[in-house]
């Protein structure tokens, strides 16, 4: 990685650096041993990151009068 990403990255909440590593396509496990994080933690980000995505299509639906 390069020294400004790596300061980048730094700068940005675990739960960010998650997010980005997760979009990059690395693995829950791999996240995890790289941020030195429990699995547990990365896998709460991610799966409550989903369900707010889904609670969003849901209620744009929801406003468009779809079901």
């Amino acid at each position: 990685m390069k020294r400004k990403e790596e300061s980048q990255m730094e700068a940005k909440s675990t739960s960010a650096k998650i997010r980005e590593l997760s979009a990059s396509g690395s693995t829950r496990s791999e996240i995890a041993k790289k941020l030195k994080i429990r699995y547990q933690f990365v896998r709460n980000v991610l799966v409550n990151e989903e369900n707010k995505i889904r609670l969003a299509r849901l209620q744009k639906l929801d406003d468009a009068g779809i079901e």
